[in-house]
């Protein structure tokens, strides 16, 4: 989620919150989900979020056999820059 972040900052004018998680696909999510929600949690609160976002998570394979999971990721941009 870090890395989602930072390519939206480098794109300009991310307002740097986020209102809901998005949907994560995890490829074993009965081995990864404590500690993927571990970070997203950690994440959410970085942001200082209160109350943290609803978030979904599923489990199937995924397009490289070499990821452990993929986020789905929409970014909210302003048209003008904050004043």
């Amino acid at each position: 989620m870090t890395n989602i972040t930072r390519c939206c900052r480098r794109r300009g004018r991310y307002h740097g919150k986020t209102s809901s998680a998005p949907p994560a696909t995890l490829r074993d999510i009965d081995r990864d989900y404590a500690a993927f929600n571990e970070e997203r949690t950690a994440f959410f609160q970085e942001q200082e979020l209160d109350p943290l976002p609803a978030s979904t998570a599923f489990r199937r394979n995924l397009c490289r056999p070499e990821l452990l999971v993929e986020i789905e990721a929409i970014a909210i941009f302003r048209s003008q820059p904050a004043v």
